[in-house]
């Protein structure tokens, strides 16, 4: 699974995120494959946030993050700069 998975964000990244040494470095963990995944999605900007899938034709009432409701939901927002994420 996780080998299928390398392989098809590396047909879908960019070259310099497959070859960066933090890319590398959660590759090697030896950690659950669905973090694994999860991780990389983060690294290069994939997961599936309201606003990449508005990015992707994805058609949606709103870009808000649902608790905030004036901030989007983007992938830093999500891991980062949500309140839930900062207690974690």
């Amino acid at each position: 699974m996780v080998r299928s998975s390398y392989r098809a964000l590396r047909l879908n990244a960019d070259v310099y995120l497959l070859e960066s040494d933090v890319f590398k470095h959660i590759w090697s963990l030896k950690i659950a494959p669905q973090a694994l995944i999860c991780a990389s999605r983060a690294m290069s900007n994939r997961l599936p946030t309201k606003m990449n899938l508005a990015k992707r034709g994805v058609v949606l009432s709103n870009i808000f993050c649902p608790m905030y409701n004036k901030v989007e939901e983007t992938t830093q927002h999500v891991l980062i700069n949500y309140e839930l994420a900062q207690k974690a």
